[in-house]
């Protein structure tokens, strides 16, 4: 299977995961707002919301090539097809924090909104609320980290790579 292929496949998968995981998660968390009667201003929030959420199905599921290209992911692969019989420690390595990185994205980036927006809320409110600080900078973290392994994974697994030869040399 060419390198390419494999990335699109994989992309139009987050799609879907982004698409299961909105509908599940992130419309409930929105409608328990909605609930305690925050205000027509979040009713736009959660729409807009939820507006990004399907473009953003919509562009992982319709624009699978410019990802990959834009993103570089065939950059660090020597072989331009992936034999899966005959599959490396690094080429595991790389699609481990290729996959890794998604799911730290997807799973955080509509809660980070939410808690973020919550935020902004309090402040102007002016009312004596509890402010979750460490949610969103954990949010905002995994985001991060997200962002640097999907942009340095052939970095990353060089690295582990390396690190697994110079245990195995001091082993003999």
């Amino acid at each position: 299977m060419p390198v390419k292929d494999f990335f699109r496949l994989i992309i139009k998968l987050f799609g879907l995961y982004c698409l299961i995981t909105s509908l599940f998660t992130v419309l409930p968390y929105s409608s328990n707002f909605v609930i305690q009667g925050i205000g027509p201003e979040f009713w736009i929030l959660a729409i807009a919301v939820f507006i990004l959420l399907i473009l953003l199905f919509m562009l992982l599921i319709y624009s699978t090539d410019r990802i990959v290209d834009k993103l570089d992911l065939t950059h660090g692969f020597t072989n331009p097809n992936i034999d899966f019989g005959t599959l490396n420690d690094q080429v595991i390595i790389k699609l481990g924090c290729i996959l890794i990185a998604g799911f730290l994205l997807i799973d955080n980036l509509g809660p980070f909104l939410a808690d973020t927006y919550l935020l902004f809320r309090q402040d102007e409110a002016d009312e004596p609320a509890t402010k979750n600080y460490l949610h969103t900078g954990t949010r905002a973290l995994n985001l991060l980290i997200g962002y640097l392994l999907i942009t340095n994974y052939d970095r990353v697994s060089r690295f582990l790579a390396l690190k697994k030869e110079e245990k195995l040399v001091r082993n003999n």
